[in-house]
């Protein structure tokens, strides 16, 4: 019985020994295998190499602009709040301008229609001579434009009024506008709590990029100076439209 269990366990041994053996030239085949194919690797990697190199020097290299600022949804408006606690006192209710720049809706004005398009129709300087930023964006940086006659004459001359454009110029001007929204310009409130902002302008060109997130800044400065202005204006006139009626009845 114990010779038996003796051979058992010397044939365990020896078929263990075996598998390690069988598993082991495997191993080594497979090594072989492979080095004996080191030519092919050699070749399937230079070909990326050089297919990621060229890929990459093709690239354009994208600037981005940051910015952020703080919006103060108090003080006082001076005149117009004045004149809107004056008018309310004889049950005139006027609002305020503030009202249109609180919480979230300074982020929808700086990426509204209206504020892209000025900004794209403005003039700058590149190259040594005025364009229009849309104009440079379209025949610089925009590939269909390159190589496409139909698309090559189309411009934006400065100075040229928006109401002279063509339904083509019209309509690229606002696919631009779009483009610009989805994938140029970020505009976010990072902290809910906060009134800080944060503005990120990207394009191919440094130049481009930093004027035009002063360029969007100014013209959402302009649109506030506009409606408190328009505010202003309304107050007055409603208030010198009541003078007589309030003068009689202090007298």
């Amino acid at each position: 019985m114990e010779s038996a269990i003796g051979e058992q366990k010397i044939d365990d041994t020896a078929d263990s020994q075996d598998y390690k053996n069988s598993e082991s030239n495997s191993i080594i085949r497979i090594l072989q295998n492979i080095l004996s194919k080191w030519w092919m690797f050699f070749i399937i990697s230079l070909v990326g190499g050089i297919s990621g190199f060229i890929y990459a020097s093709k690239q354009k290299p994208i600037y981005e602009s940051y910015l952020s600022f703080a919006l103060d949804e108090g003080g006082s408006e001076g005149g117009t709040s004045g004149a809107a606690g004056l008018a309310a006192q004889f049950g005139i209710s006027l609002g305020g301008a503030k009202q249109v720049f609180t919480g979230d809706n300074i982020l929808e004005i700086m990426m509204s229609r209206w504020v892209i398009e000025s900004v794209l129709l403005s003039v700058d300087t590149f190259d040594n001579k005025p364009v229009t930023r849309i104009e440079y964006y379209l025949h610089n940086e925009i590939l269909n434009f390159q190589g496409n006659e139909r698309l090559s004459n189309i411009h934006y001359l400065p100075g040229q009024s928006k109401s002279t454009f063509t339904y083509q110029q019209d309509s690229i001007l606002y696919n631009t506008v779009l483009e610009f929204k989805l994938n140029h310009i970020s505009a976010k409130r990072p902290n809910k709590k906060l009134n800080i902002y944060e503005l990120n302008i990207t394009s191919y060109n440094e130049k481009f990029s930093k004027v035009f997130t002063d360029k969007l800044i100014n013209a959402t400065n302009h649109f506030y100076t506009e409606i408190s202005s328009k505010k202003a204006l309304e107050t007055l006139e409603i208030l010198e439209k009541r003078v007589p009626d309030m003068k009689g009845k202090l007298d």
